[in-house]
């Protein structure tokens, strides 16, 4: 899982009719997670056959097992399947102590400190124009000042400090 926290995640199964069943079988399927059942379904698709793949989407981070039953009392379980996910962005984005010169000017700076997450770094602050290399905005005045980081993963992060007029 590409980003701390998304429900990415993905498991496939490959299923094989080793006993050659009919194909008209209906085969039921729980994932579970920490013992409880996240999901059920069913599918009277001529599961399992050579080389097809149950894929099961949108999973956050975690221990899963998978139980497949057939309507004939077939029953195997699956155990261990674990997703992992990337760590967290931590940025904090900080005003230098006396940034801005003169109550109303705008040359106020910050920069933001980023401390975990992959990179190489994007920025985003408030007034610019997309996402920039730079960790530092220049031209600030007094008030909140928003900077989003994304890593080179494609997640982001977003962080707040605000400028005070001296």
């Amino acid at each position: 899982i590409a980003c701390y926290g998304a429900s990415t995640g993905m498991i496939e199964v490959a299923c094989h009719d080793a006993k050659n069943l009919p194909n008209t079988l209906k085969y039921y399927y729980d994932i579970i997670q920490g013992g409880t059942v996240i999901k059920k379904d069913s599918s009277t698709k001529p599961y399992p056959q050579l080389d097809t793949l149950l894929k099961f989407r949108n999973l956050s981070s975690g221990l899963y097992d998978i139980n497949i039953k057939t309507d004939r009392g077939c029953d195997t379980t699956m155990y261990n399947f674990n997703l992992t996910q990337n760590p967290l962005i931590y940025a904090t984005a900080v005003p230098p102590i006396d940034s801005i010169s003169c109550k109303g000017y705008t040359d106020g700076k910050s920069r933001a400190i980023v401390t975990d997450g992959f990179p190489p770094f994007l920025y985003k602050w408030d007034a610019a124009i997309g996402f920039v290399t730079s960790d530092s905005a220049v031209g600030l005045g007094a008030g909140n000042t928003t900077v989003t980081i994304k890593n080179n993963l494609g997640c982001e992060v977003t962080t707040t400090t605000d400028l005070k007029d001296p």
